[in-house]
């Protein structure tokens, strides 16, 4: 759960690091400085919504793997508790 929350947090982030600092598409033009490289506001706030798109479906992917692999542990750990019982009757029974 920890884990899901860092990544959250850091998408949240890295989603306001795009929009902050000047990056308007009259800044990123005048670096630029080629007429053929102009970007419009509308496709500068396009990319902006498909790269915060992309952290969140990173993130929610990153979550999925990670329960999937809790989940795994915990099986295998409910199976290393049920060999151990058995191990403790076999034990106490003498075999």
């Amino acid at each position: 759960m920890k884990h899901f929350v860092l990544i959250l947090a850091s998408a949240a982030v890295l989603a306001a690091c795009g929009t902050m600092g000047g990056t308007d598409s009259t800044t990123i033009n005048q670096v630029r400085g080629k007429n053929g490289a102009l970007l419009t506001d509308a496709e500068m706030r396009q990319q902006n919504r498909q790269r915060e798109s992309e952290l969140t479906e990173s993130a929610a992917k990153t979550a999925k793997i990670r329960m999937a692999a809790d989940s795994a542990r915990e099986g295998v750990s409910a199976v290393r508790e049920g060999i151990n019982v058995l191990r403790e009757l076999r034990s106490v029974f003498g075999r």
